[in-house]
């Protein structure tokens, strides 16, 4: 990677990104995808008619303990309160609250990828925990699948400079790459550490994030997380 980025923006898998990020000390750039588990056909319908329908139709999910969408099959997984059994509390008031929320991040997500200098979309794993996911049932994915989300991207923003960083666990459903990519995509496998609580997804030790991350050059600065100090 040899654009200097001044924007990133975690695509999902689910929250991984995001707490990776924070804790290597970057700052968060809004993205919709951030909190959400999004498989990879429902990120791409999100971003096909910019978000108009999230939000909108929202069920139980894993026994009550997580709120899928019927329209893109995400789950919202941080998006409502929970009661004392963890189970997710629905209301008018917390499902219109859900709406607003993601549709202001999608916004200000689209209205950045129109003014920013260059991006770098982050994604992480081939398949999800959503009750819906193809490539967590068996299907194939590929570089079709990624060289589509570049071309989607180039259409939208036809100024904008980006490249996808696609990330993979070792020990997960892995991506079968079988032709060329798209010379905006890079393509990084980490080790796996350990299952993560119980849902089983694997992790990578933060030594390992450490080094992808240290690898990009980002323009925005670093906080150290011990003494909330910026650094270059």
């Amino acid at each position: 990677m040899t654009v200097q980025f001044d924007t990133i923006f975690s695509l999902g898998r689910d929250c991984e990104i995001g707490l990776q990020m924070q804790r290597f000390g970057w700052q968060m750039d809004g993205s919709v995808f951030e909190w959400l588990v999004t498989p990879w056909d429902g990120m791409m319908r999100i971003f096909a008619d910019e978000g108009a329908r999230l939000g909108q139709k929202i069920y139980p999910s894993d026994g009550g303990h997580g709120a899928a969408c019927s329209h893109y099959d995400v789950l919202y997984w941080h998006e409502f309160p929970r009661n004392a059994f963890e189970l997710v509390e629905f209301s008018v008031e917390a499902v219109q609250a859900c709406r607003a929320k993601l549709r202001h991040k999608m916004q200000k997500m689209l209205a950045r990828c129109e003014t920013a200098s260059a991006v770098l979309f982050i994604r992480q794993g081939v398949s999800t925990t959503a009750p819906i996911d193809r490539f967590a049932k068996g299907e194939p994915f590929g570089q079709n699948e990624l060289n589509g989300f570049v071309d989607m991207i180039a259409a939208r923003f036809p100024r904008l400079k980006f490249s996808l960083l696609f990330m993979e666990i070792e020990g997960e459903v892995r991506a079968q790459i079988t032709g060329p990519l798209d010379p905006r995509i890079t393509h990084v496998i980490l080790p796996a550490m350990r299952p993560q609580g119980d849902r089983g997804q694997m992790v990578a030790p933060a030594a390992e994030w450490d080094e992808v991350f240290s690898a990009i050059p980002y323009s925005q600065p670093r906080r150290d997380m011990a003494r909330g100090e910026m650094t270059g």
